[in-house]
C-alpha cells in the first residue's frame, strides 16, 4: 500500500512539473511594482495576491525561506488582486471585505518605501484583522495620518488598483495566489518540493 502511494506521488509530481515546463510564458508588465530582492536576477516570481487570503499567507511562508537565502538571484513582484466587490467589478459576491482598502494602503505604503513591513504586518496580522485596526498598523509603520487620508482619496491610487487588476484579467487570474516564475505560472506552487525545484533549475 505504501509502496503505490508513493508511486502516485511521483507521478503527481512529475505531472505538476511537466505543467509548468510546458506552459505558456507570459511578458507581464512589472515596472513600478512592489518588488523583494533583485529587480534584475535570473529569476523573476510574480505574485497575484489578496492581502486577505489566508493561501497568499501560505505561500508566503513557503517561499520566503528560499528567497532569504538567494536575495540576489530571484526579485519577487507583487500585484494586488483583491476578492473584494468594493473595488473589484468581476466578483459575484464578496469575499475578503477588507481587502481592497488593504491593498490601497499598501500602494501608499510603497510610495513612502514601507511597503515590505506593512506587507509582513498584515499577513501576521490577518486572521481576525478588524476594520479599525488597519490605520492603527499603517500608522505602526510609519505613515502619517493625515498624509495617508489623501494618499487613499487620490485618483492615482485608484488608477494604480485598477491597473493591477487590470493585468490580472489580461493574466487570466480567478483565484489568489496565482504564482508566475520567469513568465510561466507554476499552479501548483503549494508544493514546496516542487517549488524548489524548479527555482533551483531555474537558477543554473
Amino acid at each position: 500500500m505504501m509502496v503505490g502511494s508513493v508511486a502516485f506521488y511521483e507521478i503527481g509530481q512529475t505531472a505538476e512539473y511537466e505543467s509548468y515546463r510546458s506552459a505558456k510564458q507570459n511578458d507581464i508588465p512589472i515596472e513600478g511594482r512592489p518588488v523583494w530582492g533583485n529587480p534584475h536576477g535570473k529569476i523573476i516570481v510574480v505574485e497575484f495576491t489578496d492581502f486577505q487570503c489566508r493561501y497568499c499567507k501560505e505561500f508566503q511562508k513557503k517561499f520566503k525561506p528560499v528567497l532569504d537565502a538567494h536575495p540576489n538571484e530571484i526579485g519577487f513582484y507583487f500585484i494586488n488582486y483583491p476578492f473584494d466587490t468594493a473595488c473589484n467589478p468581476d466578483l459575484k459576491k464578496q469575499l475578503h471585505p477588507l481587502a481592497c482598502e488593504l491593498a490601497r494602503i499598501g500602494i501608499c505604503a510603497h510610495q513612502k518605501g514601507v511597503f515590505w513591513p506593512y506587507h509582513d504586518l498584515i499577513f501576521d496580522r490577518q486572521e481576525g484583522l478588524e476594520k479599525s485596526e488597519i490605520l492603527e498598523h499603517a500608522k505602526s509603520i510609519g505613515l502619517d495620518s493625515v498624509w495617508l487620508s489623501h494618499c487613499l482619496n487620490a485618483p492615482e491610487t485608484t488608477n494604480l488598483l485598477r491597473k493591477d487588476m487590470t493585468l490580472a484579467k489580461e493574466m487570466n487570474v480567478r483565484g489568489t495566489p496565482s504564482v508566475f516564475i520567469n513568465g510561466k505560472r507554476l499552479r501548483a506552487w503549494h508544493n514546496q518540493k516542487l517549488l524548489n525545484r524548479i527555482l533551483m533549475e531555474e537558477m543554473k
